[in-house]
């Protein structure tokens, strides 16, 4: 029977890709507050603290669809989620559904809920920007490297077995940083770490318009700092090949080439990498204000305190939306720092 489940799940994605339909939703990220403590040179979350939040009704809307859509995970982020109120309230309703449940948080508050993390999902990302407390306060605006070294060690002691990533957006305060990043990961007792590189480009990350060009040359990596950037990788890969063979760094060494290649292409020196994303045909953003996201760069095509979920993800208006991506060379995806993620086969088994 759990066989036929997964077939019947699979079969419903290569539908959602073949007609751009959706039969499916295997996983649904929610950005449940605009709430944030850290203060992050390529996010603007924190600048925005309009007290814009999810209530747990509208998250109930939500998970009351997750059978009909065969919604396998929910994704909590933020903002930072656990400085929404009801965030207990919010996960148990969500626990009801049966998926799986992954959170998003920049660790600071993790000590504090780690028991009640440890029972409830199955995997945590965690913000780590520097392998030190100085270029982690650099890039972060906070003194918060302790606080979420202690917060992994906790959750890990009550559940072993729960999966805790650790996440870096690799930019110019960073890059030189990264052996120590990848030590310290390693030496929080994180299971992997995951990389990407800095979007400023589009309304995304709290903002309302694309970094304004001072504040992009603080994060962005210019010509001097791409042969810099190749050196580390390459003494990298040569110094910790374990790191790469074991997937500690969940997506190898080709990463690193894709991060360079994005900088490059920013600079003007290179192109950027080749577009292989599947995500908008698999699952969707819903930001703090209800504002639904087909991925996270694009704009919204409806409001869940306006129309239901289920009714505006089975539009056409989201049909047309991926027609469109297929049609025509896309200038948002083609310049994403996500445009090499991709979900495969094995990923959509596992996930059914």
């Amino acid at each position: 029977m759990k066989l036929i489940e997964k077939f019947s799940g699979i079969l419903k994605c290569q539908l959602n890709f073949l007609t751009d339909r959706t039969f499916t939703m295997p996983f649904l990220v929610l950005n449940i507050t605009i709430r944030c403590n850290s203060r992050c040179l390529m996010c603007d979350f924190w600048k925005n603290q309009n007290g814009e939040e999810l209530s747990v009704r509208e998250i109930q809307n939500v998970a009351d669809s997750a059978e009909k859509l065969n919604i396998k995970k929910f994704v909590i982020s933020g903002g930072e989620p656990l400085l929404h109120p009801d965030f207990t309230s919010i996960v148990k309703a969500l626990k009801k559904t049966k998926a799986k449940l992954s959170l998003a948080t920049n660790g600071i508050m993790l000590e504090e809920y780690a028991p009640f993390i440890a029972k409830s999902f199955s995997t945590v990302f965690v913000s780590l920007d520097g392998g030190d407390p100085e270029v982690y306060k650099k890039v972060r605006g906070v003194d918060g490297l302790s606080d979420a070294a202690k917060g992994v060690k906790k959750l890990k002691s009550l559940n072993p077995s729960i999966l805790v990533i650790g996440r870096n957006i690799i930019q110019r305060s960073n890059y030189l940083d990264l052996p120590a990043i990848v030590k310290k990961a390693k030496d929080m007792g994180m299971d992997h770490i995951s990389f990407s590189a800095a979007d400023v480009n589009y309304a995304a990350f709290g903002r309302d318009n694309k970094v304004e060009r001072e504040a992009a040359r603080n994060i962005l990596l210019d010509e001097n700092d791409l042969i810099r950037f190749k050196t580390v990788i390459t003494g990298l890969k040569k110094a910790g090949p374990e790191f790469f063979s074991s997937r500690f760094i969940i997506e190898g060494f080709k990463v690193f080439l894709n991060i360079h290649s994005y900088y490059g292409a920013m600079a003007g020196k290179s192109n950027f990498p080749a577009v292989c994303c599947n995500l908008p045909w698999l699952y969707a953003v819903i930001d703090a204000d209800g504002n639904l996201r087909p991925c996270c760069l694009h704009k919204g095509i409806g409001n869940i305190r306006q129309e239901s979920f289920e009714k505006i993800v089975t539009s056409a208006v989201m049909t047309e939306f991926r027609k469109k991506l297929k049609k025509q060379k896309d200038s948002m995806c083609s310049h994403c720092t996500y445009s090499s993620a991709k979900v495969h086969l094995k990923m959509l088994y596992e996930m059914f």
